[in-house]
């Protein structure tokens, strides 16, 4: 029901979209041609949280978020993307997703065998650190803790080359990249395993973590 502009690499499960807001549950058309895991969405023309919906590790649309911006474990919220299949995703009202006369961009994301894998794991803070099978070497990992409130972490393997990775960077602070000696992964060739020193807080024990991991290439 709202017309979009859309950019999207079926092959790689990856798709750019504008759009602007109808007020009204509006549905945008995000070109994958499978359901989204994934819709993160930034109000361009007003200040808005990055709204990060899906449908993994106890995401669920129209039902929960998390936001790219802040801390905060997944909370309750039925008014950002409400919905989504393999045409399009639903903008509920919310300032950041659907607000009339709001323009956005939307990020949408389709797990591809080999290539991409977005999940969960659960903190052991103990010497069997998790292990993440992705069925690939990964190049990039983003981490969130959904049940307690901690940073987003970035890892790749270009910034560093080597095991344990431990540069991290923040997506929802303005700090520069650190390197910790407590806290960090290993890429293994087949997923990655975290490397936290037991008390690093990627592996807080009993906590609940998502993960995006992409590949170098598809």
């Amino acid at each position: 029901t709202i017309t979009s502009q859309v950019s999207a690499n079926t092959e790689a499960g990856f798709s750019i979209v504008t759009y602007t807001g109808d007020g009204a549950n509006g549905t945008v058309g995000h070109g994958l041609g499978v359901t989204p895991n994934i819709v993160l969405t930034k109000r361009r023309n007003s200040t808005s949280n990055w709204s990060f919906n899906g449908n993994i590790g106890g995401l669920i649309y129209g039902t929960n978020k998390l936001s790219l911006n802040d801390t905060a474990a997944i909370g309750a919220d039925t008014n950002e993307v409400l919905a989504a299949n393999s045409n399009n995703f639903t903008a509920g009202t919310s300032g950041s997703v659907g607000a009339s006369g709001g323009t956005y961009v939307a990020y949408c994301f389709a797990e591809v065998a080999g290539f991409s894998k977005f999940g969960s794991y659960t903190g052991t803070e103990t010497t069997n650190n998790p292990t993440i099978d992705c069925g690939f070497e990964p190049a990039f990992v983003m981490i969130k803790c959904k049940s307690e409130a901690m940073n987003w972490a970035i890892f790749d393997n270009k910034r560093d080359t080597i095991n344990p990775n431990e540069a991290i960077l923040y997506p929802n602070l303005n700090l520069a990249e650190t390197n910790s000696s407590s806290t960090g992964i290993n890429f293994l060739s087949n997923g990655f395993q975290i490397n936290s020193n037991l008390g690093g807080w990627i592996n807080t024990s009993g906590a609940n973590f998502i993960y995006m991991a992409f590949a170098n290439q598809f």
